[in-house]
């Protein structure tokens, strides 16, 4: 295997035109991608399967049969996924599904360490549908017998998933994301990862739509301490931060701001993790680090510096952080690369750092408004970073949160 991490020369891409989706994906040429620096500024072998052996039936595998529909179309979203409409899958089914997952997470370490090759995607945001197109343009986690009866091409033998935060919030189908993730992480705990981001914060996502969601689809009390709300964001406190993969690449949510300086940094931190609205401690000062910082605007810009966009009343604590602060810390850890999330960035992943830090993002035209592309990367065997691009589809009849 390479020593060195490197970026493909070509990007895969799909234009949605008709319905044979596999004749659409094309190759570009990375160098040529002509938004790649305009950020939007709003805001050796694979891990083997482990499959839970339970009865056939499990509330996941239900979960999973009813929400893994990559070939689904917009008609069926709008009419059958609608932020209006009952959440197709039960409230007691959500409760039971919670148990489980936060009972496979809590066993995990604050920064995971995982293998090659593995898929990497960037905030969802409640973008149900892009969710399902990247799985069915790209290929989704699960393993080829339950593909074939998905009508869907399953791939989780010879590929782990990472996902790196901000599943809910923003979209409309958060309640949709979120289930069919924690199903897939009951299902394949060894293959399915989920980091954290800030919007996996109860304070975050009753503002930003999901509590809404909740209250709306689920037709239940927000305020009661058993609601699948307060469920869901109890599994978010238990999960981790941080993953390494093949012990080269550092993958997180936001980044390492100011006071992130070394691994252990990270995985010290203690679970189940509150995130403090005004940090006072070195320790919640890492934790926004992690979660809401961001890099700085272009590589000329070093050091950290404020963060005027998600702190606009100039309190300090979120910040944005230079190359300079990329190249060191790679250096003192022995990495290659920093893949994080976070951002909303127009062909749904842009380099930083002289190609040392890549911000990913999964959500194609972001709240309705920006007419991003969304982007998965694949990691291959050989540590050859592959991304692969959707854009958004061309009648879009997704509903968003106000917000």
């Amino acid at each position: 295997m390479s020593n060195e991490i490197r970026m493909a020369a070509h990007a895969h891409a799909v234009q949605e035109s008709h319905s044979d989706f596999s004749l659409l994906v094309r190759k570009i040429s990375i160098d040529k991608l002509e938004e790649e620096g305009k950020k939007i500024n709003n805001g050796a072998l694979c891990t083997p399967v482990n499959y839970i052996n339970e009865f056939k039936n499990t509330v996941y595998d239900k979960i999973i049969m009813t929400l893994l529909n990559p070939n689904i179309t917009q008609f069926e979203i709008q009419y059958n996924h609608n932020s209006e409409s009952i959440f197709v899958i039960p409230w007691t089914n959500i409760s039971v599904l919670c148990s489980l997952v936060i009972d496979i997470v809590r066993q995990e370490d604050m920064v995971l360490k995982l293998r090659a090759p593995i898929k990497i995607y960037g905030d969802i945001h409640g973008q149900y549908y892009d969710l399902m197109r990247l799985f069915q343009l790209y290929k989704c986690p699960v393993e080829e017998d339950l593909g074939e009866k998905l009508n869907a091409n399953g791939d989780i033998d010879s590929n782990d998933y990472l996902f790196l935060g901000d599943y809910v919030d923003r979209g409309s189908n958060s309640l949709e994301v979120i289930c069919l993730l924690f199903a897939l992480k009951c299902k394949y705990p060894k293959q399915i990862h989920l980091l954290r981001g800030n919007h996996e914060d109860m304070l975050i996502n009753s503002l930003y739509g999901f509590q809404e969601e909740c209250k709306k689809r689920l037709k239940e009390d927000i305020t009661d301490k058993t609601s699948c709300w307060s469920k869901i964001n109890q599994v978010f406190e238990w999960l981790p931060v941080g993953a390494i993969v093949e012990e080269k690449i550092l993958c997180v949510h936001g980044g390492i701001g100011k006071n992130i300086n070394t691994i252990e940094d990270i995985a010290q931190l203690k679970r189940p993790l509150i995130v403090s609205q005004v940090p006072q401690t070195l320790n919640e000062h890492k934790i926004t680090d992690i979660l809401w910082s961001d890099p700085t605007d272009n590589d000329s810009v070093l050091g950290t510096i404020p963060n005027d966009i998600r702190d606009p009343d100039g309190t300090g604590h979120i910040v944005k952080y230079g190359p300079d602060r990329v190249h060191k810390f790679l250096e003192d850890n022995d990495l290659q690369l920093i893949i994080r999330a976070h951002e909303c960035v127009m062909d749904g992943f842009e380099r930083f750092a002289g190609g040392k830090l890549i911000t990913l993002f999964s959500a194609t035209n972001y709240c309705n408004a920006h007419k991003n592309a969304g982007a998965l990367l694949f990691i291959r065997r050989d540590l050859t970073v592959i991304p692969k691009l959707i854009y958004p589809p061309k009648e879009d009849v997704r509903c968003f949160n106000t917000w």
